[in-house]
């Protein structure tokens, strides 16, 4: 049901052009609040505001898969522009996993980063590191 929703919710934004400026780099600018709407205010260090002013890649972008293999649907609103690498080890939760850890490790809230695993296993960022003393 997410799904499809979300499919709604991206086709209505790509078919409405008064909602998308071309010449936006971030979602802040890229997509336009409604007529009658206003954007919230984020502080500076949220995790929101860090994703609304992330870069897009430009407007009408070809999609790629890990592969090098064009998406068969080209329906986005906006791309960001990240580097996904050449292996298949980013899907849907994982991009957004990868994101969130990028944030907290750009504000240095290392002890934050953490992943749950689905069998209850948790692995800490910290656990992760090298010690380098």
């Amino acid at each position: 049901m997410k799904a499809i929703i979300l499919i709604t919710v991206l086709l209505f934004i790509t078919s409405n052009t008064s909602l998308i400026n071309p010449a936006g780099t971030t979602i802040a600018t890229r997509i336009n609040v409604p007529k009658g709407y206003k954007r919230m205010e984020l502080d500076s260090t949220s995790f929101g505001y860090y994703l609304r002013n992330f870069p897009l890649k430009h407007h009408n972008s070809t999609v790629y898969q890990y592969d090098g293999a064009e998406k068969y649907a080209q329906v986005y609103a906006a791309v960001l522009d990240i580097d996904v690498g050449t292996k298949d080890l980013q899907q849907c939760a994982d991009a957004v996993m990868r994101l969130r850890a990028e944030y907290l490790y750009k504000r240095k809230l290392y002890d934050k980063i953490h992943f749950n695993f689905t069998n209850g296993f948790i692995v800490e960022f910290k656990n992760g590191q090298k010690d380098t003393e």
